[in-house]
């Protein structure tokens, strides 16, 4: 999931319509929040912070 969040950011990146950008921005940030959320549940410690 990180990759395909680093290649959304990247096609913002290169995009020259504002809202588009922006669209894709935004996809990729949710798309490396997901990944990080999931990466802290399978770390194997099962007590909460």
């Amino acid at each position: 999931m990180r990759e395909k969040a680093k290649q959304m950011q990247e096609a913002a990146e290169r995009t020259t319509d504002p809202q588009e950008r922006r669209r894709l921005q935004e996809k990729a940030r949710k798309l490396q929040e997901q990944s990080e959320q999931e990466g802290g549940m399978g770390s194997g410690d099962p007590r909460p912070l």
